[in-house]
């Protein structure tokens, strides 16, 4: 009798003890708090919402019917079951991740790589072109995928969404991108930092293109902001500057800066000067210009930088380069559009 009650005894701890250690199992999981339960669905209530609004269901068949399913389990024993609830959800939110690992390596990276390219092309050697800005932040991405594939992590769901937003803003200001390249000949009178009557109408058939394309970009995009980003850069030649005549003293007025006893620093000085208040006079009209057509509560928003070279030589310009080269007495102007 009492072999037959200590058998039963050590059957009964055995019932207990032995699921704890079957694989899947825990004996914690009867212990399990509302709010613990609460939070693993919540947790995959979020990543397959994510899952369903990239529309991979075709793509990734297997694991999207295993988040879809185990979810739908989850939901319907949250109120009764709570071990399986959690069981349930940790499996959603598994199948989801396995989704959105494979949805970055295959579709992320792949939009990554394609906008590197393109944006390769658009910029060539031109260090100029704010697009450059794009390089460093598509490389990581790059760099990001290339891990993920030689390491079997899981890529969280707010890199997922980052990276993927950030890739097709990128293409999209690519899309949008001009480059337009103006004489300083033709659009400012010699010796001056104004521009010309035909500068003007230059900058107006500009300004004229950037508000015809928005007016495209707000019907596409209802309720988003839209904000064109405009930066202007100017170079200048070699050309020595009359002393003391009239531009002299305004590129010099009101400058903090000592002003170089050396003749070669002097003149290098000036035109620096003049290249930057000739491409603030550009930014000063294509602001003002843009003003007029827009309300304080449009969505419609521009970002202006205006940039001076002075005698450093344009990208791209094959030698010789005489004093006064016409070829570097330039204005480049980029425009390109971001999504809000």
């Amino acid at each position: 009798m009492r072999s037959v009650l200590r058998l039963c005894t050590v059957f009964t701890v055995l019932f207990f003890i032995i699921p704890a250690f079957m694989p899947g199992c825990s004996i914690f999981l009867g212990n399990l708090t509302s709010e613990e339960v609460e939070k693993q669905i919540k947790e995959a209530r979020e990543h397959f919402e994510v899952v369903k609004s990239l529309e991979v269901e075709e793509s990734y068949r297997d694991d999207f019917a295993k988040a879809e399913t185990a979810f739908a389990k989850a939901e319907n024993f949250r109120k009764w079951n709570r071990p399986k609830a959690y069981a349930a959800a940790k499996e959603s939110l598994e199948a989801s991740k396995r989704i959105l690992r494979k949805f970055y390596l295959e579709t992320v990276s792949d939009l990554a790589k394609k906008a590197r390219q393109e944006l390769k092309k658009k910029i060539g050697e031109d260090e100029d072109n704010p697009l450059t800005d794009y390089v460093p932040k598509l490389d990581k991405v790059i760099a990001h995928a290339e891990s993920v594939e030689k390491y079997p992590q899981i890529v969280s769901l707010n890199k997922v969404l980052d990276d993927l937003k950030e890739i097709l803003s990128i293409t999209y200001s690519i899309q949008t991108s001009m480059a337009e390249t103006l004489e300083s000949d033709v659009s400012f009178d010699k010796g001056k930092y104004e521009l010309s009557d035909g500068g003007k109408q230059v900058i107006k058939e500009i300004v004229e293109r950037i508000i015809s394309e928005k007016k495209v970009y707000l019907n596409d995009n209802p309720g988003k902001t839209i904000r064109t980003k405009i930066k202007v850069v100017g170079y200048t030649d070699q050309l020595n500057f009359a002393r003391g005549g009239k531009l002299e003293r305004e590129l010099l007025k009101k400058e903090e800066e000592p002003f170089p006893r050396d003749r070669t620093e002097q003149r290098r000085f000036l035109n620096q000067r003049l290249s930057e208040f000739r491409t603030k006079t550009i930014i000063r009209t294509i602001e003002k210009l843009i003003s007029k057509s827009e309300t304080e509560t449009s969505r419609f928003k521009i970002d202006t930088d205006a940039v001076g070279r002075g005698e450093k030589m344009p990208a791209n310009l094959p030698p010789p380069y005489p004093t006064t080269d016409s070829r570097r007495r330039i204005c480049k102007i980029y425009t390109y559009t971001t999504i809000y």
